[in-house]
C-alpha cells in the first residue's frame, strides 16, 4: 500500500498528466519521451542488507526497442532517484521516503516537465548514471537511439558493438568446448538458441540490423527502425492505459 507521505506527490503527478497503475505513475510526453515514477520500489540500505522503501524514475525514448515488461510490468523498472534530479548521489544511509517526495514536489517533477526532447534523453540519462555510479554505463542500449537522433553516430556504434561483441565472445566461452570435443550436433544446436537469443531487449536480428545502419549511417534504414520501434511503443502504452500528455509530439529532433 502506498505510504501517506506519497499521497501529495501522487495527486500532484495525476494533475501534471500522469496516469496512476498501483503504485506507479506514466506518461509520454514531447518528443516522444516515456517517463515512469515507481513509488514502491526498494533498495538496499548502505552497507547492509535490509531493504528501504526508495522512489525511482525512469525516463526512455520511444524511438528505443524497449522491451515490453517497462509498460506491463513498470513497478519493475526505475533508473534513477530524485536525489540524482537535484544533484546528489542516493546514498541509503541518509534517506527517507519524506525527503524524496519532497524533492519530487519542490523540483523534480519541474525537471520532468522539461525532460521532452531526445538531446535531454541523452544529456540527464548521461548525468545521473555519472552522478551515481561515479562512470557514464558502457552498454545502455535505449540510449543509441536518441544519440544517433542527436547526430553521435559513433556513440551509438561503440555501444552497439560492445554489446554485440560481449555477447559473442560468451558464447564461445560456453560453447566452444562442444566443439573441441566434437559434440557438433550440440554445437550447432548452442548456435541457433544464440540466434534467438534477446539483446537488451531487441532480438539479435534487430540489433546486428540497427548496428548496421548506424555503422554505415543509412538514414532510410534508421528512420525506417524508429517508425517501427515508435508505433510498438505506443501501441504498448495504450494496451496499458499509459497516459499521452497534450504535449506528446514524435518529430524525431534532437
Amino acid at each position: 500500500m502506498v505510504k501517506k507521505v506519497c499521497k501529495e506527490l501522487i495527486a500532484e503527478c495525476v494533475r501534471r498528466g500522469y496516469a496512476r497503475k498501483g503504485e506507479t505513475l506514466s506518461r509520454c510526453i514531447g518528443d516522444a519521451v516515456y517517463q515512469n515514477i515507481n513509488l514502491a520500489a526498494t533498495e538496499f540500505r548502505g552497507g547492509e542488507t535490509t531493504r528501504i522503501p526508495v522512489i525511482k524514475i525512469g525516463f526512455w525514448s520511444m524511438y528505443s526497442s524497449l522491451p515490453a515488461f517497462y509498460f506491463d510490468e513498470r513497478q519493475r523498472v526505475g533508473l534513477f532517484f530524485p536525489e540524482n534530479l537535484v544533484g546528489r548521489r542516493f546514498v541509503g544511509g541518509d534517506h527517507s521516503l519524506e525527503n524524496e517526495c519532497g524533492i519530487m514536489l519542490s523540483s523534480g517533477l519541474d525537471l520532468l516537465d522539461s525532460l521532452t526532447t531526445q538531446k535531454q534523453v541523452v544529456e540527464y540519462s548521461r548525468a545521473f548514471r555519472l552522478l551515481q555510479e561515479g562512470q557514464e554505463q558502457e552498454y545502455c542500449s535505449d540510449l543509441c537511439a536518441p544519440l544517433v537522433l542527436c547526430g553521435d553516430y559513433d556513440r551509438a556504434r561503440e555501444i552497439l558493438q560492445s554489446i554485440y561483441v560481449r555477447s559473442c565472445l560468451a558464447f564461445h566461452r560456453r560453447n566452444d568446448r562442444l566443439r573441441d570435443m566434437g559434440r557438433c550436433r550440440e554445437y550447432v544446436d548452442a548456435e541457433l538458441l544464440f540466434e534467438q537469443e534477446e539483446l537488451c531487449g531487441m532480438s539479435r536480428k534487430e540489433l546486428k540490423d540497427f548496428m548496421v545502419n548506424v555503422i554505415s549511417k543509412n538514414d532510410d534504414g534508421l528512420n525506417e527502425y524508429f517508425d517501427l520501434c515508435l508505433k510498438r511503443n505506443i501501441r504498448c502504452a495504450k494496451v496499458n492505459k499509459i497516459a499521452f500528455s497534450k504535449y506528446f509530439s514524435p518529430n524525431g529532433m534532437p
